[in-house]
């Protein structure tokens, strides 16, 4: 005879419960920090530039990225995600 199995349920998943979930904000949050340093960079100092700059601000985003991700929890990074894509738009309204 078979025991009746019941499908437990418990609290809704958090973001904390969903991998793919914190992983896709830290994807999203990598391209931000980058492309928020790649703008910066490009508009102060618009001569230099090449495969140097883009790596050097590649090496600043990631770095910047894993403190973000190694001091925050995901509600706390999903927020700084939105500002500091709000900043980026903000960077992108200026004129060069």
């Amino acid at each position: 005879m078979k025991k009746g199995t019941r499908k437990q349920t418990g609290p809704a998943p958090t973001p904390q419960g969903r991998p793919w979930a914190a992983w896709a904000l830290n994807v999203v949050l990598y391209l931000i920090n980058f492309l928020l340093i790649a703008f910066i960079w490009a508009r102060s100092t618009p001569r230099e530039g090449g495969v140097v700059r883009l790596a050097i601000c590649w090496i600043i985003a990631y770095i910047l990225t894993r403190v973000i991700v190694h001091s925050t929890k995901v509600p706390m990074r999903a927020l700084m995600t939105v500002a500091l894509g709000g900043l980026l738009g903000f960077v992108l309204l200026f004129p060069k």
